[in-house]
């Protein structure tokens, strides 16, 4: 058995021999897995960690004779000048992971700018440096750190040098929120519906994260409204989904289709009212939306709502006139669902509206998904 305590004497962790030889398998040494192991116990990056032994600091590759006890210290990081942090840039962007980490195990902080204004995670983003980013993001450097010079996070890096499946500068400029970029991107030629790997435009990505203001300025400036990701997934059902009411009521005035499902039947109604996002829903029916239209599983607004126990919005659709007695492909109706999953308050309604109780006499229980 291997037992490690910090310095105050609190057990942290402890593993069999197996679990320990599992370490070593899976980090390639033994005291590197348990650093990695211990990092987010301690809420340190694992290579700040000392493990210490009666004999003093356990080297990276030791071998360990169970049972055993150690002790973590936490060290501080060692004072860094600039040709320091110009060797861990420049051993990050040429992607040279022996390099970078034994920088990172001095312990050196990651987050120091070089000469050139960048930290070593923009420069390895910028070349694609997958190993060098790796041992840099378990170093816990701070992704949203701009080089000084240009701007540029690790992520803007990367997609400006096609290293993020596929994201272009205008996608993550849109992700972020960041309007003056992604205009000034636009108007200097970049391609407003460029799409990543998985067919989200950037559009598409603004309408997730609810930046009303880029999906505005996209659209205005001629960015397609209904192009859908590989799934099917439109940018009126993402925003519905994600509950951004006023990104769903701005795509609606301009003309989205509203009622446009992805590859499985969900429609933006369906996929707020999975959310319970009763002023999506809302929204949606005052629009037009068909409150009545099933996924390709048979799983209408009202069923989801009852089965979620979303009293308010199943007292919407019923006011709005949906039927009540509307089973799934698999049989249950929504009074079943909602008496399966113990949701008294949705039963009462469905009873007092005039659902057909005798629709309800299975019991069914759990979530179907869409």
């Amino acid at each position: 058995m291997l037992c490690v305590r910090n310095l105050a004497g609190r057990e942290l962790v402890t593993s069999t021999e197996a679990e320990v030889a599992s370490l070593a398998d899976a980090h390639g040494s033994v005291i590197k897995g348990i650093e990695q192991l211990l990092s987010p116990l301690v809420g340190q990056p694992c290579f700040r960690l000392k493990l210490l032994s009666g004999d003093g600091v356990m080297n990276e590759d030791a071998a360990l004779k169970l049972p055993l006890e150690l002790q973590v210290a936490v060290c501080d990081y060692v004072e860094s000048d600039t040709g320091d942090v110009d060797r861990l840039s420049d051993a990050s962007q040429a992607n040279d992971a022996a390099a970078v980490e034994a920088l990172l195990r001095r312990p050196q902080n990651p987050d120091l700018v070089d000469s050139r204004g960048r930290t070593a995670l923009v420069a390895a983003a910028s070349s694609g440096a997958l190993e060098s980013l790796k041992l840099l993001v378990s170093a816990w450097a701070d992704l949203n750190k701009p080089c000084t010079r240009t701007g540029a996070t690790a992520v803007f890096a990367a997609a400006m040098n096609g290293y993020l499946d596929g994201a272009t500068p205008v996608f993550v400029a849109s992700m972020s929120g960041h309007l003056d970029l992604v205009r000034l991107l636009i108007e200097s030629g970049a391609d407003k519906d460029k799409a990543n790997n998985y067919g989200a435009t950037p559009v598409w990505i603004a309408a997730y994260h609810g930046h009303l203001h880029v999906v505005r300025l996209l659209m205005e400036m001629g960015a397609d409204k209904d192009k859908p990701t590989w799934d099917g997934t439109t940018p009126l059902l993402v925003a519905s989904v994600s509950g951004h009411l006023e990104v769903v009521r701005w795509l609606i005035e301009k003309g989205a289709d509203i009622d446009r499902a992805g590859e499985t039947g969900v429609t933006p109604i369906l996929g707020a009212t999975e959310s319970c996002y009763l002023e999506v829903v809302r929204l949606l029916i005052e629009k037009g939306a068909d409150k009545d239209r099933a996924s390709k599983r048979g799983l209408t607004p009202l069923f989801l709502a009852s089965q979620n126990g979303c009293l308010d919005i199943a007292s919407l659709l019923i006011e709005k006139g949906a039927d009540k007695n509307k089973a799934i492909n698999k049989g249950a109706t929504p009074l079943a669902i909602a008496r399966g999953n113990g949701h008294l308050d949705v039963v009462s309604l469905l009873i007092e509206k005039g659902a057909d109780e005798d629709d309800g006499a299975t019991l069914w229980r759990g979530s179907f998904v869409m």
